[in-house]
Formats: C-alpha cells, sequence, structure tokens
C-alpha cells in the first residue's frame, strides 16, 4: 500500500511540473511589436495576431529564453520557430543576424577547406577563406535588390528583415555544406594528383562541387521559401509571393556564380600554378566555362562529340 501512496505522490507532482511548465510557456507566448513593419494597424486578441499575419505557434518543451540562447540560429524547427517569433515581433535582429553570419561563414570555411584539398595546403587555405566570401558578398549585393522587390510587391518586409532572411538562406546552405565536406574531400583522396594529364579527373571534380553547392543553396533557398509563406501579409496573393521568392532565387544564382567565377580557383588549375585570384578572374563567367569547356570534354571523352579544340581547366 505504500509503495502505490508513494507512486502516486510521484506522478502527481510530475502532473504538476508538467502542468507549471505549460503555464510558464504560454505565458512566454510574444506578441507583435507595434512599431514592428509587420505588425496589423489595429491592436489583436491574445489568440491570435490578426488577419494581416499567420501566427507562429509558441514553443514547446524548452522554455522561451534558454532556446533563445541555444537554437536559434541551427535552423531546428524550435530554432526557425524563434527566429520566426522575432521577425514578426521586429526584435533581437541584429543577434540573429550576427549569429547567422557566423554559422554562414563557418560551414562555407570548411567546405571550401574541402573544395581545394586537391591541390595541397595552400589552395585549401585560399578556397577556405574564399567560400565564405563568394557567400558573404552575394548577401550584400542581392540585399538591396530583395528589400525594394519585396517592398514593391508589397511584401512589408523592412530592410533588416529582409537582411536576416537573406543571409538566413545561405546560412542554411552553409551547414548542409560542412557537413557534406568529408564527401569531398575522400572523393579527392580517391583521384590522382594535379596535372596537365589529369583534365578529366578536374572535370569531374568540378562537376562534383557545382552540384553539391548548387543543392545546398537550393536547400537554403526552401527554408527562405518556408518563412516567406507565414510571414505573407492575406493582403498578398500567393502568386506574387512565388513570384518574389522566384526573383530572389535568380538572384542569388546569378550573383553568387559570377562571385564566385570572379574569386576562382577553388578547385585549382591543372594548367596554372597555386594562386589566390586568378589574373584574368573578371574575363568571362561560371555558366560558359561549364558549358563550353567542362561539359563538352566530359561528352568527347565519353565519345558522344568528336575530338576539339578547347581551353584550359580552371
Amino acid at each position: 500500500m505504500g509503495w502505490c501512496l508513494t507512486r502516486n505522490e510521484s506522478a502527481m507532482r510530475a502532473g504538476a511540473r508538467k502542468h507549471r511548465l505549460l503555464l510558464y510557456l504560454s505565458a512566454q507566448k510574444p506578441a507583435i511589436a507595434v512599431n514592428s513593419p509587420l505588425a496589423p494597424a489595429t491592436p489583436l486578441p491574445r489568440s491570435s495576431h490578426g488577419p494581416a499575419m499567420r501566427a507562429p505557434d509558441a514553443g514547446v518543451g524548452i522554455p522561451h529564453q534558454v532556446m533563445h540562447r541555444l537554437t536559434p540560429w541551427l535552423m531546428l524547427p524550435a530554432g526557425r520557430q524563434l527566429l520566426l517569433e522575432d521577425l514578426v515581433r521586429g526584435e533581437r535582429l541584429g543577434r540573429h543576424l550576427v549569429r547567422l553570419l557566423l554559422v554562414m561563414g563557418a560551414g562555407a570555411a570548411l567546405y571550401g577547406a574541402a573544395l581545394g584539398a586537391w591541390h595541397g595546403g595552400r589552395q585549401a587555405l585560399y578556397s577556405a577563406i574564399k567560400l565564405p566570401l563568394v557567400l558573404v558578398l552575394t548577401s550584400a549585393l542581392t540585399l538591396l535588390f530583395n528589400w525594394l522587390l519585396g517592398t514593391i510587391a508589397g511584401l512589408r518586409l523592412g530592410f533588416v528583415h529582409t537582411a536576416v532572411l537573406t543571409v538566413l538562406a545561405l546560412a542554411t546552405a552553409g551547414l548542409p555544406l560542412a557537413s557534406l565536406a568529408p564527401v569531398a574531400w575522400f572523393f579527392t583522396l580517391a583521384l590522382p594528383p594535379p596535372s596537365t594529364d589529369a583534365r578529366l579527373a578536374h572535370n569531374l571534380l568540378y562537376l562534383l562541387h557545382t552540384t553539391q553547392v548548387g543543392g545546398c543553396g537550393l536547400a537554403g533557398t526552401a527554408a527562405l521559401w518556408q518563412l516567406l509563406r507565414r510571414l505573407r501579409p492575406d493582403a498578398l496573393d500567393a502568386r506574387r509571393l512565388r513570384t518574389v521568392f522566384v526573383a530572389w532565387l535568380l538572384t542569388f544564382a546569378l550573383v553568387g556564380g559570377e562571385v564566385a567565377w570572379s574569386l576562382r580557383p577553388f578547385v585549382g588549375s591543372v594548367y596554372e600554378p597555386t594562386t589566390f585570384l586568378r589574373r584574368d578572374a573578371l574575363d568571362g563567367n561560371v555558366y560558359e566555362f561549364i558549358v563550353t569547356d567542362i561539359v563538352p570534354y566530359l561528352l568527347q571523352r565519353l565519345g558522344f562529340i568528336d575530338p576539339a579544340r578547347d581551353p584550359g581547366g580552371n
């Protein structure tokens, strides 16, 4: 009997602790700041953020302040939820921006080291410096366009809000890039050392890195799309929101590709010595290089086209 009472008392205490935690979490549910560009024009009841904005759900399982310290920049579901809440309220945006930049830089640096590892430690160091620089410059060069387009379309995002969303997309891409760094490194170990006879290996490695970086970029824009849908005012129809998102996506691709081309080499060249920047950094573009050099050479080696004169590798 005493054992049963002890067990019942433990269950009751656990239930009481759970009830207190739920009360605490409900008390932490944020309201939209009056001065936020996402705030509705009229006061809203506690249970809803009104028709102008989809209400974010409260965090579950971990106190609000603890989650802000641990995971608002880790792209976990709870972290994204807290980021959404702060975007709606217009709070802690500078802190989020700094943390996202750190995540973006760290992930890109890890992958950059694997990117240049084929040509040795010096090229690996150069690429570890330049790949984060590509993402930072892409964010800076696309930010103004993203904000203007969102404003014209009626997205009701402030400049700092747009900066957070822009960096969020590239920071989200940085995480899978870091996880793919070991894959790229092991693939590099399986290749012959760089030489003029290893052009096929160079082109395969170039396509591998281009595919992985492009795929991670798409993952980042998918996270951006999820937040844009939840931040969309009801006055903005879904079709116009998709148009804004596609325009942002194309801007990322075009600007990011050109910035990366200007800061090459990353993989290194089988014809040029290891260097931080190429002398012809502003000549041509990455898409032209892939279409006129990388792909034709691979097709030639596979026997689909006749041998022809083509430029050297990057």
